[in-house]
C-alpha cells in the first residue's frame, strides 16, 4: 500500500503513473480484452457512465470519467485534485508528488475498462504460469504524449476458460523516463458487481523478481464504489483562493 502525507511517498510496492483520458489514435480493441470487458460487463455499459467514487484508506476519491477530472478528500481535511488542467492542493505539504498520487488509484480501480482508452496499442504475450496457473496475456503500450509518462506499459492476464482478469504486470517510467523491463505485479483477488460491472475490491501486491511470484507485499481495498450515469458538479474541482498548484 501506498501511504501519502507530510509532502513524501512512503512506498511500500511499486506503482505507475496512469494516463488521463486523452486524443490520440486508438488501436481497435482485440478479441481477447474484447472478451475480458464482455466478461466484466461490456465496454458500452462503462461507458454509459459519467462518474466514479470510492473509499480508500480513509480517503474519499471521486471521478469524472469523460475528463478525468479527480478529487480526493483526504482524511483529516486536505484535498488533491485535478481541475481538467492543473493539479491542485490545499495543504502545502501535498504539493510533492500530487501530479503522480491524483489518478494513480484512479487507473488500477477502473481496470479492466480504462485499457480501452485512447492512444492504447496492444500486443499478445506468451502465456505464464502464476501462482500455479496458467494464463493468457496482453500487452499495452502507449503512443507518445499520451499521459504523463508515455513509455509505461502493462500486461493483463486473464483466465483462459472465463476470460476474467486475474493479474497485472506493469512498469512505470514517471520518475525514470525510461523503460528498464522491470514490472511489479498485481493479484485482482475479489470483485465486486456495481451497476453490472465486475469492479475491483480487493487488490495485492506480490514480490516479482521478474520469474517467480513470491508472498504478497502490500494491498488496497476500494470501499463503496459507485458508478453513476451523471457527472460530478464542476464546482468540485475549483480550486480554492488559497489553494496551491502542483509543480
Amino acid at each position: 500500500m501506498i501511504k501519502y502525507f507530510g509532502g513524501l511517498f512512503l512506498i511500500l510496492v511499486g506503482c505507475t503513473s496512469p494516463k488521463p483520458y486523452g486524443s490520440g489514435g486508438t488501436a481497435a480493441v482485440p478479441v481477447a480484452l474484447q472478451k475480458v470487458l464482455e466478461t466484466h460487463g461490456g465496454l458500452d455499459r462503462w461507458k454509459s457512465f459519467q462518474s466514479m467514487e470510492y473509499g480508500l484508506e480513509g480517503e474519499h476519491h471521486q471521478i469524472n470519467l469523460s475528463d478525468r477530472k479527480t478529487r480526493i478528500d483526504k482524511e483529516g481535511g486536505g484535498i488533491v485534485a485535478f481541475d481538467g488542467e492543473n493539479v491542485w492542493v490545499t495543504d502545502s505539504a501535498d504539493l510533492q508528488g500530487a501530479r503522480f498520487y491524483y489518478n494513480l488509484f484512479f487507473y488500477f480501480g477502473a481496470m479492466p475498462f480504462v485499457l480501452a482508452d485512447p492512444g492504447i496499442s496492444y500486443d499478445t504475450v506468451a502465456r505464464r504460469q502464476l501462482l500455479g496457473n496458467t494464463y493468457e496475456g496482453i500487452r499495452i503500450s502507449y503512443a507518445d504524449g499520451v499521459g504523463q509518462s508515455s513509455k509505461d506499459s502493462y500486461i493483463l492476464f486473464y483466465d483462459q476458460d472465463s476470460h476474467q482478469m486475474e493479474w497485472l504486470m506493469y512498469e512505470s517510467t514517471f520518475h525514470s523516463g525510461q523503460a528498464r523491463n522491470e514490472y511489479n505485479l498485481i493479484h485482482y483477488r475479489d470483485w465486486v458487481l456495481v451497476n453490472g460491472l465486475q469492479m475491483p475490491s480487493k487488490i495485492q501486491w506480490h514480490y516479482f523478481d521478474g520469474d517467480s511470484v513470491g508472498g504478497v507485499t502490500g494491498d488496497a481495498t476500494f470501499e463503496q464504489m459507485e458508478l453513476r450515469e451523471s457527472a460530478l458538479s464542476d464546482s468540485l474541482f475549483v480550486m480554492p483562493a488559497d489553494g496551491l498548484v502542483a509543480p
